[in-house]
């Protein structure tokens, strides 16, 4: 179990260029870490890559959902049958889109527990599909067309289409690879060196190819000086350091609130004293100044109810020892990670025990998940600009909203 005892929000900002090169090449602190969407995952540049590579039924721009694969649909006056016709749409490997399909997604996405799988629980004969009782999900009726389709709800619920927006509801084809998507963009190249996303429809302003490639801040930084690197979209750039880019060429700047947080592990740190001592070594203060000088604090901004409201952190004096040994994670994308861990290590410098790993999001909520950590420092980032995850595909969608499908929500909580 999760328990949040420090947030710090920042307002930081991310550049983009706008560059016409052929081949797009596109920095990462991580590289994806699969090219199959029902995989769970919580690392947020694989998801940014499914989002180029499939489509979900419905969208969500600038909080108005909208169609996108669906050419029309209604509800019954009851509010618990909802019928849908499809856009005419072919697959990557040129299958056509039909009502079978979006059957099969969803049943798939609920077997495979898919963040958020939750949400269809309003579908009629969900429960009995989830435990087995029944091979299929009854309230997902295909008609006769291949184009149309009904869901059928327990109850009346006008949210159905807003679950339908989430990109791991994705729709994939029945007849093919999960890979096998109907987004702009398909899998060229994955391995571990990198990863190449190839255009389906040729011409327009996006690239032809995105090649992802792994690299640290100060490298991203320097090649993208250099020209080699078109974006710094995965790496936090302060204000204070803005000018030093201006003489390479046109570039957008996104405005992104960022929540870091200290986390302790309740399973390992199991007394509630030990975790606030552990807490209390921390000087929030202090590691603001060191790591992330030029940001502000934004908590007073945050309304109660939001991930990352909390009241002002009050330092207490404690009587009692920190715990003999230590095992604290920073999640790789933190920004600074090695500033983090050098002013950890000096925190807790009269621990004879003590270990700080950096590891990428995934592998840090593991060992977290396993108790093979005591204490998490990470981060969510959230944006008031609906294309931040959708940097080279307009079209698709990417849902980080706080009350939506923040990726710690329900562990926090």
């Amino acid at each position: 179990m999760f328990f949040l005892k420090i947030v710090m929000p920042f307002i930081i900002c991310t550049i983009s260029i706008i560059a016409n090169a052929y081949e797009h090449i596109h920095p990462v602190p991580s590289l994806p870490k699969t090219s199959n969407i029902y995989e769970s995952t919580e690392d947020v540049f694989t998801n940014h890559m499914f989002v180029q590579i499939h489509k979900s039924l419905f969208t969500l721009t600038a909080q108005k959902v909208m169609p996108n694969l669906i050419s029309d649909f209604n509800v019954s006056r009851e509010g618990n049958v909802y019928q849908f016709r499809l856009k005419h749409n072919t697959f990557h490997d040129g299958q056509i889109l039909e009502n079978a399909d979006v059957k099969h997604s969803l049943e798939l996405a609920i077997k495979k527990n898919v963040s958020g799988y939750e949400k269809l629980a309003i579908i009629l004969g969900f429960h009995d599909f989830i435990s087995g009782r029944s091979n299929e999900l009854k309230g997902i009726v295909l008609l006769d067309n291949d184009m149309e389709f009904k869901i059928i709800l327990k109850t009346p619920n006008y949210e159905l289409v807003k679950s339908l927006t989430n990109f791991r509801f994705a729709i994939t084809s029945r007849k093919g690879s999960v890979m096998n998507g109907l987004g702009e963009y398909k899998i060229g190249t994955f391995n571990q060196e990198k990863v190449v996303l190839e255009s389906v429809n040729m011409g327009g302003n996006s690239p032809s190819k995105v090649i992802y490639v792994q690299s640290s801040y100060d490298n991203a930084i320097r090649l993208f000086k250099q020209g080699v690197y078109h974006d710094l979209f995965a790496y936090p750039v302060d204000k204070s350091a803005l000018t030093q880019f201006k003489p390479f060429g046109k570039w957008n700047l996104i405005h992104t609130p960022r929540t870091y947080m200290f986390v302790a592990n309740s399973n390992t740190l199991t007394d509630n004293n030990t975790r606030g001592v552990v807490f209390n070594n921390i000087d929030k203060k202090k590691i603001i100044q060191k790591c992330y000088s030029g940001n502000q604090p934004t908590v007073s901004i945050v309304p109660p109810g939001f991930l990352g409201f909390i009241n002002k952190f009050k330092r207490k004096r404690m009587t009692i020892d920190l715990p003999k040994k230590l095992h604290i994670g920073i999640a790789l994308g933190v920004f600074r990670e090695e500033c983090v861990k050098s002013f950890l290590k000096s925190s807790f410098a009269s621990l004879s025990d003590i270990k700080i790993s950096i590891l990428d999001t995934a592998a840090a909520l593991h060992a977290f998940d396993t108790n093979k950590m005591d204490m998490l420092f990470i981060y969510l980032e959230s944006s008031d600009d609906f294309d931040f995850f959708q940097f080279f595909n307009p079209k698709s969608n990417f849902n980080l909203g706080v009350s939506e499908d923040s990726i710690l929500e329900d562990k926090l909580y």
